[in-house]
């Protein structure tokens, strides 16, 4: 627990400079000038500087941050921030910045440890005067930093993604910008009168969701650098108007999205989770095909098909049916015996060619067959806000449809 008052959600240097404004705006400014200001150091070479001396005064908060800040600048040579935190002496770095940790490691000991041959070996290794002013400034404001954080027992976050997230936004925006926005402390989520042990889980919750954030943005990156994927013969589904190529389906997009929905020829009905991952689909289509096109596709005949989308309200969404291809197999979503997995899939047109991009199923594998594909239903987003979180529920085909509106009053608790 912080030594005074502090703001609950802001972590290390936030807490003080949120509830001491008049302090916050010259330390950004300082903070800013040293390390993005002009310099004959590199702005990645002064947050490995600023790192090197936040580590070796043991801040946890600062060394994470800025070490964090120095490899997305680093980019490629990320790795030298480790090396440089291991021992900076033995860095894989240039010897100008080797002789510049040497003198920020003695400035963070006392300046009076810096010696004539620290500085003359810097002056050998190409550093200029500014050079090394810069380096015991930082050094000497780090340690002022280091111990402003520590010395009122600041909360740090432990989580690595947590300062990734610092480090991204840091390199790209600067101290001012960070500062400012931390400063503006409304962002406040409870209400008065929350307990102390509330808001303090509540602050590492929102550190974590952050996190996951972050996270989730770098999958995103992830599955839109994928290489090309596999060619696509001429399938031919069932539709309204007859039989539709797939290369058809795209209308005037170059991006199809097609959910697959279990529903075996002769079934009562289709799968209840899947027909509710359609409802949602269902609700945003005419926000989703602003961007790309969209079709339902299953393996039950086009007259069955028509007959549950009717049930289930589902107009509007085109809905194929695959009982004459081999698409569903090819695609991984049935197995030869039958049997189906619920899926989603994209896919991409350059011209007559249609090529796969993606696929996920519902379950990761055979032994993990679950919240595959969960992020795309708001149903289980708003379940897992819940105290009680999803609990052993499932949906169901009774209380869905059409006629939901006459039938709701009736079903609210199941």
């Amino acid at each position: 627990m912080p030594h005074i008052k502090l703001p609950e959600a802001a972590p290390g240097l936030i807490g003080p400079l949120q509830q001491y404004p008049e302090t916050a705006g010259p330390l950004a400014a300082l903070a800013e000038s040293l390390l993005r200001g002009p310099s004959p150091l590199s702005t990645a070479e002064r947050e490995v500087i600023a790192a090197y001396v936040s580590d070796l005064n043991a801040c946890f908060f600062c060394a994470e941050t800025h070490s964090a800040t120095a490899r997305e600048l680093l980019g490629r040579d990320a790795s030298t921030m480790d090396q440089v935190l291991a021992d900076g002496d033995r860095a894989a770095v240039d010897g100008r910045l080797r002789a510049l940790l040497t003198i920020a490691g003695k400035v963070r000991e006392s300046g009076r440890a810096v010696t004539d041959e620290d500085v003359a070996r810097a002056r050998a290794e190409g550093a200029d005067d500014r050079a090394i002013h810069d380096t015991v400034l930082i050094a000497a404001a780090f340690a002022m930093f280091n111990r402003y954080v520590d010395g009122l027992a600041t909360w740090a976050p432990t989580e690595p993604d947590a300062y990734r997230a610092f480090g991204v936004d840091l390199a790209a925006h600067g101290y001012l910008r960070r500062i400012s926005e931390r400063v503006d402390a409304a962002h406040r989520l409870w209400p008065a009168g929350a307990s102390e042990a509330y808001v303090t889980a509540q602050s590492r919750l929102l550190a974590e969701e952050r996190a996951l954030r972050d996270h989730l943005e770098r999958v995103a990156t992830a599955r839109r650098s994928l290489p090309p994927g596999a060619p696509l013969d001429g399938y031919l589904l069932d539709g309204d108007d007859g039989q539709i190529r797939l290369v058809d389906l795209f209308g005037e997009h170059d991006t199809l999205v097609v959910y697959h929905l279990m529903f075996p020829p002769g079934a009562a009905e289709a799968c209840p989770m899947c027909s509710m991952w359609v409802d949602g689909f269902h609700g945003v289509s005419h926000h989703l095909t602003r961007n790309m096109s969209f079709a339902v596709v299953a393996k039950a005949p086009l007259d069955e098909l028509r007959g549950w989308a009717y049930r289930r309200g589902w107009d509007g969404l085109r809905m194929l049916s695959s009982y004459h291809s081999s698409f569903n197999v090819d695609l991984g979503v049935e197995d030869p015996d039958g049997s189906q997995r619920p899926a989603i899939s994209v896919f991409v047109r350059a011209g007559d060619e249609v090529r796969h991009a993606y696929t996920m199923q519902a379950g990761f594998s055979e032994s993990e067959p679950d919240r595959g594909i969960d992020l795309l239903s708001p149903v289980w987003q708003v379940l897992d806000l819940l105290p009680k979180g999803r609990n052993d529920w499932w949906a169901g085909n009774g209380y869905a449809g059409r006629a939901r509106g006459g039938q709701l009053a009736g079903h609210l608790n199941n």
